[in-house]
């Protein structure tokens, strides 16, 4: 994805604390979310400081992201600034990777099997044991933050196998007492500071996955007046406003609530918003003249050179009979940026193509007609990608024009700042938001997303009213 030139590049805004809720922490009002970084990625570490240095001081990173490499990559560059002036973010839920063995093994209580590659818990056995892990990775002996990560899995697991709701939710929240209760315990042995929950459901539409910020306080109030839970997260952006629009929360909105109990909100997806089951990114995106037609034409002439192959040797095509034409079909729709558009290609489909015409190669190199069929079909094969490349950029570009079209209805007057600085500031601009975390992955998303600083909303709450109530897509 083409980043634009920062609006803020040279005149960098001086970042001015909130508090994180009643907690005694203050927080920069962007927060860097871990999500998808990488020890092994320069760019990464390097957004890192530029964020700090920027002022930038929440981190938000997580046990499960990228099975701990996330947190290694912070503890790595923690040990580069003032510890004490960082705030700590880090949650712990899901059962992956050498989790899933370790959790066979010593026969993990409260196991939830949502899925064969989604377990999780927070039974505080379990718990216990992610602390100490995300302790060692980040270089310290205390968190400020912890956070449970989706815990409405029990519910989402409950909700498939027809499980009675109100049954259902009793024991949700006698899970999360219970996990309460061990975290106070750490707060006790001054390991932990504040504690939390991460979920995707709050503020959502009150069915049988939400879950409640309200019931949530009330498991942490038999602790005692003096409970320690003053930290949530959820996610909010200009397509998905139930946290601020929606009244689910004892007549108030989750932002309301949150705010009137003194509970931090840390926003998360602020530019990836799910509509519909498809992922809709919001920033600009490079246009480039293309259509569907060419695209499809690409395809299905690259499909008709498979089919020869099929007819002309007895090998299975790619994929176990799939084929390029196969598998890179579904890959406009399902992209939300040219970025994610070139990994998939990069990681996942270029090595199995590979590994196919290399065993291909070995099979068939003998074969009357394979050389030629082999040199048309790299052709045809390049011309594909290339096609497939710029109809993604064209749909992708014509989603986000689409939605800044919705936020001059929704009355923001044209605006040249880019559309992630936009969609970040209308955040930032809300009552009750503590942070907004963004994944910022190279220095230049740093820029960009500080920018929104500098852009004022003061009028946000009715503006994100207005963009939830206009159907754009």
């Amino acid at each position: 994805m083409s980043i634009p030139e920062s609006n803020n590049a040279g005149k960098e805004k001086v970042v001015v604390r909130r508090p994180l809720g009643a907690t005694t922490l203050s927080c920069s009002p962007l927060g860097f979310g871990g999500y998808r970084i990488s020890r092994s990625v320069d760019a990464h570490r390097a957004a890192m400081r530029r964020f700090l240095s920027l002022g930038g001081n929440l981190i938000d990173t997580s046990a499960n992201y990228g099975l701990g490499d996330s947190e290694l990559l912070c503890g790595e560059v923690l040990r580069e600034v003032d510890r004490e002036s960082v705030v700590i973010v880090t949650k712990a839920g899901y059962i992956q990777g050498q989790n899933k063995i370790t959790a066979t093994q010593q026969g993990t209580a409260d196991l939830v099997k949502f899925a064969p590659d989604v377990w999780h818990c927070i039974h505080p056995a379990f718990l216990r044991d992610q602390f100490e892990l995300s302790c060692a990775r980040l270089g310290v002996n205390r968190i400020d933050v912890f956070l449970l990560h989706n815990p409405e899995y029990f519910l989402k697991d409950a909700a498939n196998r027809g499980a009675d709701t109100a049954s259902a939710r009793a024991e949700f929240y006698r899970r999360i007492t219970g996990a309460f209760e061990f975290l106070e315990e750490l707060v006790a042995a001054g390991k932990l500071a504040w504690y939390g929950v991460s979920s995707n459901t709050f503020g959502s539409a009150d069915g049988p996955e939400h879950v409640s910020l309200k019931t949530c306080l009330d498991c942490a109030q038999q602790s005692g007046a003096n409970h320690h839970f003053r930290v949530v997260q959820l996610p909010l952006n200009l397509l998905e406003t139930g946290p601020a629009t929606l009244r689910v929360e004892a007549g108030k909105t989750a932002l309301e609530f949150a705010r009137g109990e003194g509970l931090a909100v840390l926003v998360n997806r602020p530019l990836n918003a799910i509509v519909g089951g498809r992922l809709i990114r919001l920033a600009d995106q490079e246009d480039r003249p293309s259509s569907p037609e060419a695209a499809a034409g690409a395809l299905d002439r690259l499909a008709q050179h498979e089919a020869s192959f099929s007819s002309q040797f007895d090998f299975p095509l790619l994929g176990g009979g799939l084929g390029a034409s196969g598998w890179l079909a579904p890959l406009v729709e399902d992209m939300p940026s040219l970025e994610e558009f070139r990994a998939a290609v990069t990681h996942a489909f270029t090595p199995a193509a590979n590994t196919w015409l290399l065993n291909a190669d070995r099979t068939l190199s003998g074969k009357s007609q394979y050389s030629s069929w082999r040199a048309e079909f790299g052709k045809r094969l390049d011309l594909t990608l290339a096609a497939l490349q710029d109809q993604t950029a064209s749909s992708l570009h014509k989603r986000a024009r689409a939605v800044r079209n919705a936020l001059e209805r929704a009355g923001l007057a044209p605006s040249s700042n880019s559309l992630s600085q936009l969609a970040l500031a209308t955040i930032l601009n809300l009552p009750g938001v503590s942070c907004v975390l963004n994944g910022m992955r190279t220095p230049a998303y740093v820029d960009d997303s500080f920018g929104a600083l500098s852009v004022e909303l003061p009028d946000a709450l009715r503006l994100l009213e207005k963009m939830g109530s206009d159907p754009i897509f």
